[in-house]
């Protein structure tokens, strides 16, 4: 299991936010590159970044594309990117950027032949979100709720060919308080590659997840 640090991005600063709420973030830097830089010194194997602003207007935001290519410019580690990416088109410009993958969500939830097309056409530069609260799924940057489990929704995925899947606890994100380790279970149940997020937020949490979820890919700190 490997453990990726988050970079969130917000108007071309890193953030964390709570629960995802706009609101809440609170600027750890102004120089995201060098928080990247200080991520690869520390023996990560690659990092996590997200758009904020795009992932709640589904457009690309200038500051965070120019911090996004700073960071990239700046380390020699894979980097996954999600945040506003909703049509394959998208996706291919930010691969021939520079990114390794692609985190895709709302575009996913718009039915089994997006996701198919999607999974056809970007193979395995394709990572899909599963982002839950209360059991729900979520879409729209974590502002609408859909009717589905998000466990049923993994299954789907796996299904229609995709093979890596980011789970995400809304309700634990940016709070440290521990992962959802029953959400986890069922996404992992679908046989895909899983990275799990939210929550986590000390050395235990990351031993409990080791010693439960054994066949868990990897973790976004």
């Amino acid at each position: 299991m490997i453990v990726i640090p988050a970079i969130d991005l917000l108007d071309g600063v890193c953030v964390r936010l709570t629960q995802g709420k706009l609101g809440t973030e609170v600027v750890y830097s102004q120089e995201p590159q060098e928080v990247a830089l200080k991520w690869e010194r520390l023996g990560a194997q690659r990092l996590h970044v997200v758009d904020l602003n795009a992932a709640f207007s589904g457009k690309p935001n200038e500051a965070n594309l120019a911090a996004l290519k700073q960071i990239l410019q700046a380390i020699t580690v894979p980097v996954q990117l999600g945040g506003g990416i909703r049509t394959v088109e998208r996706a291919w410009q930010l691969i021939d950027l520079g990114v390794r993958w692609v985190i895709m969500g709302t575009a996913a939830l718009s039915g089994e032949q997006v996701i198919r097309q999607c999974a056809a056409e970007l193979g395995e530069h394709l990572i899909v979100s599963v982002d839950s609260r209360a059991g729900k799924l979520l879409g729209a940057g974590w502002t609408e709720e859909i009717e589905m489990l998000p466990g049923e929704f993994a299954h789907l995925l796996v299904d229609s060919g995709v093979k890596n899947i980011i789970y995400t606890s809304a309700s634990r994100d940016g709070t440290m308080e521990g992962p959802d380790f029953d959400g986890i279970k069922a996404v992992l149940s679908s046989g895909a590659k899983v990275i799990a997020a939210g929550g986590i937020g000390t050395k235990d949490h990351i031993r409990q997840l080791k010693e439960t979820c054994p066949q868990l890919y990897g973790i976004i700190v």
